[in-house]
């Protein structure tokens, strides 16, 4: 009986511990909702920086000025047919999620050239700004508009020059569905001029991170700010598909 009760409660036990760390570790975010950011243009000017923080997608409402806010309804709104959608219901609110979160800039770095970043500003998002992470000593390429196909990518605006900054940070990227993500300690180091062609594809910058430029515990991010456009067919977003280190 002794044994028996021991095993039981140690089950039980084991049981809570599971529940608990599984409790923790669900999803933890919610949709993106704030589609301007101005304050980061004046940090970038000033060189003085805010701590960003955030869980899961819409922590990269905070590495833009501005975000285009996605067009028609969710198909993860309330009403979501749950019960014959394969996925559980965290898995559904991480699709939610991300569909509000689509031209964030997650979609600048998922490695994905069909998805981008877009500015959510009236006109043509000229002086816009939207961050990265980089990593040292490597070309650093950027595909400068939509990515989807050659007709998207001329109907909307693509950027044609532009200011590459160059910042050091104390954290590196991170992403976590789960837990807070943090990005401090932002240091602007330069400033340089970029133009790009009007070509879908991911083209070098002539510039790089070099290591020596980062502090002890530094790590390499840069900021794109729209100078000049080339306009598009149809609509006025002007958008970047990736960044590729």
């Amino acid at each position: 009986m002794i044994k028996k009760s021991f095993f039981i409660a140690v089950s039980f036990l084991q049981f809570i511990i599971f529940s608990s760390y599984t409790l923790a570790q669900s999803y933890a975010g919610s949709p993106c909702q704030n589609y301007l950011n101005p304050n980061l243009k004046t940090e970038l000017k000033t060189g003085t920086f805010s701590d960003k923080t955030g869980i899961a997608y819409n922590f990269f409402e905070k590495l833009s000025s501005s975000y285009l806010k996605p067009q028609g309804t969710s198909p993860y709104q309330n009403g979501h047919d749950v019960a014959n959608d394969p996925d559980g219901e965290e898995e559904i609110a991480e699709k939610r999620d991300l569909w509000a979160c689509q031209y964030t800039a997650y979609s600048l770095q998922d490695k994905n050239d069909q998805t981008s970043w877009c500015e959510g500003v009236e006109g043509d998002g000229l002086g816009e700004v939207v961050m990265a992470a980089v990593k040292t000593d490597t070309a650093i390429s950027i595909l400068p508009g939509l990515g989807k196909s050659d007709q998207l990518f001329k109907a909307n605006n693509r950027v044609k020059k532009a200011n590459i900054y160059r910042l050091a940070a104390k954290t590196p990227l991170s992403f976590s569905t789960t837990e807070t993500n943090f990005l401090k300690g932002l240091r602007l180091i330069d400033k340089n001029s970029v133009e790009f062609q009007d070509r879908r594809e991911l083209q070098q910058l002539p510039l790089k991170f070099p290591k020596d430029l980062l502090k002890e515990n530094e790590f390499p991010w840069i900021a794109i700010e729209i100078v000049e456009v080339y306009p598009g067919t149809t609509y006025h977003d002007t958008c970047i598909a990736e960044i590729s280190d």
